[in-house]
């Protein structure tokens, strides 16, 4: 399964982080500040337009991986209070350290594992996005050899029809 970018980067950072643990549930919890650095974003800022789009846009990553079945997820509170959304900090937008409060409790599944781990390594994940494209790849390699083919039998066959001026 060949996924888009950011969540190749998110799936693979998973699987770093979680599959040193080796334990048999394969979970841990993360931080908002973890997987934005995980997706390659720059820090900036914490401001509350900055906090909601980086929350969001960790959240549809997280939903679609879910969605696909490789992980499940869900927001995490250390003291025990369950599910908490991001507008419980929508009035502290002074405070720097807003981002390290909100944290994932991420389980990978058995098939996120095993993507986790072809995408981990380059050669493994070279063969993933030609084993997506193999059709696309196979044609493109028949239409070049066939262009040189093509082209050495013009070659020949102008050169067998055309006196050559040292006769």
């Amino acid at each position: 399964m060949w996924l888009p970018k950011d969540e190749r980067k998110l799936i693979r950072y998973y699987y770093n982080e979680i599959g040193k643990i080796n334990d048999i549930e394969m979970r841990k919890v993360f931080t908002l500040e973890d997987l934005i650095k995980a997706i390659g974003k720059k820090e900036r800022p914490q401001s509350q337009k900055a906090l909601i789009e980086d929350y969001s846009e960790v959240e549809v990553l997280n939903t679609l991986l879910s969605k696909r079945g490789l992980i499940a997820w869900e927001e995490y509170k250390a003291d025990g209070d369950g599910k908490w959304a991001i507008n419980m900090y929508a009035e502290q937008t002074d405070n720097p350290n807003l981002n390290k409060k909100l944290k994932y409790l991420i389980t990978l599944t058995i098939a996120g594992y095993d993507l986790g781990r072809k995408y981990n390594s380059w050669w493994s994940r070279s063969g993933l996005r030609f084993a997506e494209y193999k059709d696309h790849w196979f044609w493109l390699i028949l239409g070049f050899l066939g262009g040189i083919i093509g082209a050495l039998i013009v070659n020949w066959l102008s050169s067998l029809f055309t006196k050559s001026p040292m006769c």
